[in-house]
């Protein structure tokens, strides 16, 4: 956009906010005379209320009563508002923000308000303070509209998003069923191979104590791989909102990820490397949901790299610890994104992979992921390879 359009469309905003102003102005008169200014309360659907400093309800709109179902208001009034039988949040929720409002600091809440025949409904509830002439304080209006639609349409998109979670989850499993059962079929293999020697040393009575310690380091040390790996698949199949948010080291979260995909690079010949990971940098996140990104992002690199040359195949991880955030880059041998690619690439059921190997939905779940994490996902266009950087906030 040209410099020139720019400032026609600062000016197009600027004539329409003056347009705005003057009518209010123009209108201003009518709010002079309290019987209009009452109508407009009394006639909105909106709920209503007016509310003395000693939190007792001086008035509540038509509106308000339909919606709450109360049969006679007349018992509310002068009583403290909420009444006593309505629940303790509601209670906790008026006494923080009654008091701000009170101060002249308008405020607002989100709480589901219960009515007189046992229902419930959501509202938004704003508390606005009333002054008089001298401007000393002498009401708060608050206003409750319904907002369970939009509640209800929420929800629906929270249980959408984890079940695209879920699907994408179950793909990036299948991809690595056959490098996991390698991994696992190798320390299986030692375990009964150094159990047979046990059974042949004791069959030709020559076991020795150290022979013995050498066999049980080797099951033990094995074993502890296995229980690894188990882990890590139990953690990155844990549904993300059974896996609460908490404090992880960022060299843990990586050694639970690779373990499920590293068997895959060396049986296609992929380098794979990545810097140290220092001890002390944690993150604050939920375990399940970035091994997912991590995983997604490895697994679109391993896609790309795979149709190469083997000896020009190569996957690299390089992190970089600064002030407030950790940073994460992943590279690969890639050409890049094509040109025409690079605005699709994070929308959902957007795929370059052949059919049957790539839902669409693994990096626009994780830029979700990491922006309910608060950090950043995005290709480096910069890069002569493909690689794609993230950024996530770190424990301090």
């Amino acid at each position: 956009m040209s410099e020139e359009s720019i400032i026609v469309v600062k000016s197009d905003k600027n004539e329409q906010a003056d347009s705005s102003e003057n009518k209010l102005e123009e209108l201003a008169h009518l709010f002079a005379d309290p019987k209009i200014e009452l109508s407009i309360i009394e006639n909105s659907p909106i709920c209503s209320k007016i509310i003395d400093l000693d939190r007792r309800l001086q008035y509540m709109s038509r509106g308000g009563i339909e919606a709450l179902k109360i049969k006679d208001i007349s018992k509310f009034y002068n009583k403290p508002y909420p009444p006593e039988e309505f629940p303790k949040h509601m209670h906790d929720l008026y006494d923080a923000h009654f008091m701000q409002a009170s101060q002249g600091i308008a405020t607002s809440f989100e709480c589901p308000i219960p009515d007189m025949e046992g229902g419930e409904e959501w509202y938004l509830t704003n508390l606005t303070p009333i002054k008089n002439k001298e401007g000393q304080i002498i009401y708060i209006f608050a206003s409750s509209a319904n907002i369970s639609k939009r509640k209800e349409l929420e929800l629906y998109m929270i249980n959408t998003q984890q079940k695209l979670i879920n699907a994408s989850k179950i793909t990036a499993l299948g991809e690595m069923a056959a490098g996991v059962a390698h991994e696992i079929n190798n320390p299986l293999g030692s375990i009964i191979l150094r159990s047979n020697q046990i059974r042949r040393a004791v069959e030709r009575e020559e076991i020795s104590s150290e022979f013995l310690l050498d066999v049980i380091s080797t099951i033990e040390s094995t074993g502890a791989r296995i229980k690894q790996i188990v882990e890590g698949l139990q953690n990155f199949s844990r549904s993300g909102d059974e896996v609460l948010s908490s404090s992880k080291k960022l060299k843990d979260l990586f050694n639970e990820v690779l373990i499920l995909c590293r068997e895959r690079y060396v049986k296609n010949s992929i380098d794979f490397t990545i810097s140290d990971i220092p001890d002390d940098i944690e993150i604050h996140c939920n375990a399940a949901q970035m091994s997912q990104v991590i995983l997604g992002i490895l697994n679109n690199a391993y896609h790309a790299v795979k149709q190469e040359d083997p000896e020009l195949r190569w996957i690299k991880i390089s992190i970089e610890e600064k002030e407030d955030i950790v940073e994460l880059q992943f590279t690969d041998s890639g050409k890049g994104v094509p040109e025409d690619f690079k605005e699709k690439i994070f929308q959902p059921f957007f795929t370059t992979k052949d059919v049957g190997e790539g839902t669409g939905l693994g990096l626009s779940i994780a830029m979700g992921i990491v922006k309910n994490h608060r950090g950043f996902l995005y290709l480096d266009e910069s890069n002569k390879n493909t690689c794609f950087t993230l950024e996530l906030p770190k424990l301090k």
